[in-house]
């Protein structure tokens, strides 16, 4: 192997193989303030983002046929057997990455320029990856989660982001505080709940600025959120008089409201 990209390049250790497997676990991703990511696609993706991995493990050929993209990096060489150890796919990859997690502090400025996803109780993984997809499709840079929102460093999140996570960023506040800080600082922000006996959201005007809420899969957006929207908008089904089934997917009902919401204006 030419090592002259590579500075930090070193074996992997038993004991880094045993602390990158923790982070499978969200006590330790918590204590550790870092999470881990598993694939070729993501890890380049991830490369070039402005959060930088703090470490990259991978196969020897794996760093051989990347070695200008990882110049500057921290990088380890790993076996067959210590990636398998490490990931939580049914395929160990072979690269994986250590990448920091960000702080929970929410410029409100920021914020109150621009449409926001707030998701109030989201609980399957799956949901939660899929909703930053539709947040990076749509522009949406910011996802604010409740404290009981699942996690978003999850692998099964990380994996359905398809890398969205790195250009979305996602904070856990109390929605609550947030909202009523958001409406005190910027007077007449909207916001904007998700509800099915909302107003028809096709009689909803563009908003290139607001908040849209977002609930549980199961039970909708909470009492205490729900005092607080100001527009309550639904999706209409069709034709309008047939309710073939209780609600949409939370995912699927954000990818709508945010599309409504992001037309440009007539």
């Amino acid at each position: 192997m030419n090592h002259k990209f590579f500075y930090f390049c070193s074996m992997l250790t038993n004991a880094q193989v045993k602390h990158i497997r923790s982070l499978q676990q969200k006590k330790f991703r918590f204590e550790h303030r870092e999470y881990l990511i598993q694939g070729d696609k993501i890890v380049l993706d991830a490369i070039q983002s402005p959060t930088s991995p703090k470490l990259i493990v991978a196969s020897e050929t794996w760093v051989n046929s990347h070695e200008q993209q990882l110049k500057n990096f921290s990088v380890e060489i790993a076996n067959e057997r210590q990636l398998q150890q490490m990931s939580s796919l049914k395929n160990a990859a072979s690269v994986v990455a250590i990448m920091p997690m960000h702080d929970d502090y929410v410029d409100l400025k920021l914020l109150s320029e621009d449409l926001v996803i707030a998701l109030d109780f989201v609980q399957d993984p799956g949901n939660l990856g899929t909703i930053l997809r539709i947040a990076d499709w749509y522009g949406v840079r910011h996802v604010l989660c409740s404290l009981d929102t699942v996690d978003y460093t999850n692998p099964k999140v990380i994996q359905s982001t398809m890398g969205a996570f790195l250009r979305v960023e996602v904070h856990y506040v109390d929605l609550q505080q947030t909202i009523a800080d958001l409406q005190a600082h910027y007077p007449g922000f909207p916001i904007i709940g998700s509800f099915m006996d909302g107003e028809n959201m096709l009689n909803q005007k563009p908003m290139p600025r607001g908040m849209l809420i977002m609930g549980n899969e199961g039970h909708g957006i909470s009492k205490v959120l729900e005092d607080a929207c100001k527009h309550r908008i639904a999706i209409p089904s069709y034709p309008v008089e047939n309710q073939s089934m209780e609600s949409l997917n939370v995912a699927v009902a954000t990818a709508i409201l945010v599309s409504e919401l992001r037309k440009p204006f007539q």
